[in-house]
């Protein structure tokens, strides 16, 4: 049997606590620990090593894997124990009065609320509102250049901005002492003098000694005044033209088959002329209505009921019937001549003379 001498000297054996040896033998080969198991694995090996020694461990056991309660003798349906009650007890907690101050306010506040309201009426307190309105400057750039910021927020508007077109930079003849080969000569001045003001030109070379005898043109003002507007007072914008076919814009008629005649069902109908009907004429009260017909009846009718009332034949086509509503008489035109009916109807004796007189009498037509 083999002994193996380890040198460990005064080196104390907590050095070799986060190490996998605990030393070295003579060849100064490493000692390796002994692997020692926790209290957690040495119990389950414990256990590992019992068996079921009885059938009501081997039952349990089984229970367990079948999902089931250990124990026979545990109810899972017992009945449940409510300790707390969530019924609100009609008995408070304290019986002390309730104290005043929860219903008079006192005079710390009400004197903060004094202050409050004479900061707000004297402009002191301001809102949020009120003091973004303040902090938001109010003037803007008037001159600032059209950088491609600025011509991209305009766009994100909704407007599509246009630059103003660059005017030509002057040239030559344009300065106040031209050299020879750009001003005209006295031929070509009467030439432009004899042009139409639409094609002339706008402008003429000249030659000055100085800046101070060049003389101010007439449109001067009205330049500055258009430059301007250009700057800064009309804004350019795309107008879209729009392609609108004229025929869409005339509204489609419907067709007369799909219209339908109005009424479409009868409700009242007068029988009684056998001729066609040239004249009617309703009564002031809307009850009575007359017709004259090619047959030479003149008919009474009743407007609700579409019943004859009377009837009276003249012979001879009527062409217009009319009511006198003074005499209650009514008058028939038959051929040249007007004849007037007595209707005997809410009449005195004296107005149904009248009538007969009146019927005796027969009036030509001139």
């Amino acid at each position: 049997m083999a002994y193996w001498q380890v040198n460990f000297g005064d080196v104390p054996l907590e050095w070799y606590k986060d190490e996998d040896h605990i030393g070295y033998d003579k060849e100064g080969k490493k000692i390796a620990k002994s692997v020692r198991k926790d209290r957690l694995e040495q119990l389950l090996d414990r256990n590992d090593s019992k068996k079921a020694s009885n059938k009501d461990e081997l039952r349990m056991i089984m229970a367990i894997r079948k999902g089931q309660f250990p124990h026979v003798e545990i109810n899972p349906f017992e009945p449940y124990s409510d300790w707390f009650t969530r019924d609100v007890e009609k008995v408070p907690f304290n019986d002390a009065p309730v104290p005043k101050r929860r219903f008079i306010p006192s005079k710390h506040e009400e004197k903060k609320i004094v202050k409050l309201v004479q900061a707000i009426r004297k402009g002191w307190l301001k809102t949020s509102e009120q003091k973004q309105a303040a902090t938001k400057p109010e003037v803007y750039m008037l001159w600032g250049d059209d950088t491609a910021m600025d011509a991209a927020n305009k766009t994100a508007v909704g407007l599509a901005y246009i630059p103003p077109a660059k005017p030509k930079l002057p040239g030559h003849e344009q300065s106040y002492n031209p050299p020879a080969e750009y001003l005209p000569t006295e031929e070509e001045v009467a030439g432009y003098e004899l042009m139409d003001p639409e094609d002339r030109p706008q402008f003429v070379p000249r030659a000055y000694k100085s800046l101070r005898e060049v003389p101010m043109y007439s449109s001067f003002i009205k330049e500055v005044f258009e430059r301007c507007l250009d700057l800064y007072l009309c804004p350019r914008v795309r107008r879209k033209r729009l392609h609108i076919d004229p025929e869409s814009l005339v509204p489609k008629l419907p067709k007369p088959a799909d219209l339908q005649p109005f009424p479409t069902t009868l409700a009242l109908q007068y029988t009684g002329h056998t001729g066609k009907v040239r004249s009617i004429a309703p009564d002031v009260s809307g009850q009575w209505l007359l017709s004259g017909s090619d047959d030479g009846c003149v008919k009474m009718w009743e407007v609700r009921s579409g019943r004859c009332m009377k009837s009276w034949a003249l012979g001879s086509p009527v062409s217009c019937v009319a009511w006198c509503p003074a005499y209650h008489i009514l008058s028939a035109c038959t051929g040249n001549r007007v004849v007037l009916i007595p209707l005997g109807i809410g009449c005195t004796p004296e107005a149904e003379a009248e009538a007969e007189q009146f019927q005796s009498t027969s009036m030509l037509l001139p």
